[in-house]
């Protein structure tokens, strides 16, 4: 791993083996590679269509583990060792103050992540994380003019994301690097979510390969991601605010029935006993709060950073709104008081234009819910459609060699037949799973 910051709430910590605790891998593939003996998790595995991921910090192999949040870098007997976790209060703010102490946290993290660079990429989307990025990296270049800045953004031309993100590229004055999806790019991830051990569904990779191989061609010093916006900025985890979201624990059930009752309450079981272990591990008075962590772990981490570390390999990777100073002080700000009217006065302290370009996920300006929305279509790929055509005839073998012991095959094959009929579905539970468990059957 390029050296990331330990102190950040993206870092992503170390792999290693239950067998060899003091040694630690940057990357799982690395420990898999090198265990002459790997046997599945069955645990992790009936739990995985409960949160696309894995439970606190266990992967689809037994005994191979990776370190807690906030842990030590693991070397030198310290793979278990914990730095200190940045506390939750339930100060009030209002949104213009939040914008104005989240700004000097953002320019203070950005300086930090590019300091000494020279060439600097972005992962620019039509979303409004990214545009933060975007605006304060521009406010410093500005001021230092000693650096060069490209976006990277990836998806259908014709859609939402790389139309906006170029809008941004062309004015700000930085070259833009745009990346296709197609059914082809989702084949190849199946494969590479096989080779990286199963830790997220292939869809999630998008074009990060592509990227991740241009970026070193271009000779980027360091890639600044928006990914921890949503999570640290307005409190959002998959378009709930945090006050909304249901515990990690409601959500673990036995999805589609895709293994037995007797093997789905031994998972349930062990599954507590990983969350708990954080709630021991780092106390709570508040349910919300001890959500927030929760999400973090089982979802920014586990899935989301797993696979964005596809880019770390190849350029070092910084997750802006993920430093001390940023997460202890949106942390510290009652969950009520940040809201997306955080980012409506953000984005004054930048550039009125950021402004003026619609927010992907509306086709509108910000916040601004009464105009008419865009024409431009919102959805950069068609996973759903791709798997019901040219991938069909693929991964309807794989699902069909997905061992027994694993999965019996009249349960993915129903699966399978749902997504085919479910035409007008454009995502969600179904094909998240069908993908994943084509590329367990990979793996």
């Amino acid at each position: 791993m390029h050296s990331y910051p330990q102190n950040s709430l993206a870092y992503q910590g170390h792999f290693y083996s239950c067998n060899e605790p003091e040694i630690g891998h940057p990357y799982y593939t690395d420990l898999l590679k090198k265990s002459t003996y790997l046997e599945l998790d069955l645990d992790s595995i009936a739990l995985f269509p409960s949160r696309y991921t894995t439970i606190g910090d266990k992967t689809l192999v037994k005994g191979i583990r990776r370190t807690p949040l906030y842990a030590l870098d693991p070397e030198k007997g310290e793979s278990c060792t914990l730095g200190e976790f940045p506390e939750h209060n339930n100060f009030r703010l209002n949104a213009e103050d939040i914008a104005n102490g989240l700004y000097k946290a953002l320019h203070e993290e950005i300086e930090q992540y590019i300091a000494n660079k020279t060439k600097i990429g972005i992962l620019l989307s039509g979303g409004m994380d990214s545009r933060m990025v975007a605006g304060i990296t521009k406010q410093i270049q500005n001021r230092r003019k000693d650096f060069e800045v490209i976006a990277f953004c990836w998806g259908q031309a014709d859609t939402r994301d790389p139309v906006y993100a170029k809008r941004i590229a062309e004015h700000f004055d930085w070259s833009f690097e745009h990346f296709n999806i197609t059914a082809e790019t989702l084949q190849r991830n199946i494969s590479i979510c096989a080779e990286e051990g199963c830790l997220y569904s292939p869809q999630h990779l998008h074009a990060m390969p592509d990227v991740a191989d241009r970026a070193k061609e271009l000779g980027i010093d360091v890639m600044l991601a928006g990914s921890y916006g949503d999570s640290l900025g307005r409190a959002v985890f998959f378009g709930k605010h945090i006050n909304d979201v249901l515990p990690v624990q409601s959500t673990i059930r036995n999805w589609f029935y895709m293994s037995s009752r007797r093997r789905y309450n031994d998972a349930y079981k062990n599954a507590f006993t990983e969350i708990n272990s954080y709630w021991k591990r780092y106390p709570s008075k508040e349910s919300v709060s001890r959500n927030e962590t929760d999400y973090q772990i089982h979802y920014m981490r586990n899935q989301l950073g797993s696979c964005m570390q596809h880019i770390d390999k190849k350029v070092p990777l910084r997750q802006v709104f993920s430093s001390r100073s940023v997460v202890s002080f949106m942390w510290s700000i009652d969950p009520s008081c940040r809201t997306d009217e955080t980012y409506l006065h953000l984005i004054k302290l930048l550039d009125p234009f950021l402004f003026e370009i619609p927010w992907a996920r509306t086709g509108k300006r910000y916040m601004n819910n009464d105009e008419v929305e865009d024409s431009i279509a919102s959805a950069f790929s068609e996973y759903a459609l791709w798997t019901r055509n040219e991938l069909s005839s693929t991964i309807r073998e794989l699902l069909n060699k997905l061992s027994r012991s694993i999965l019996h095959p009249d349960i993915s094959n129903a699966l399978f037949k749902t997504h085919l009929s479910q035409k007008r579905m454009k995502g969600g539970r179904v094909l998240e799973i069908i993908l994943w468990l084509s590329a367990l059957s990979h793996f």
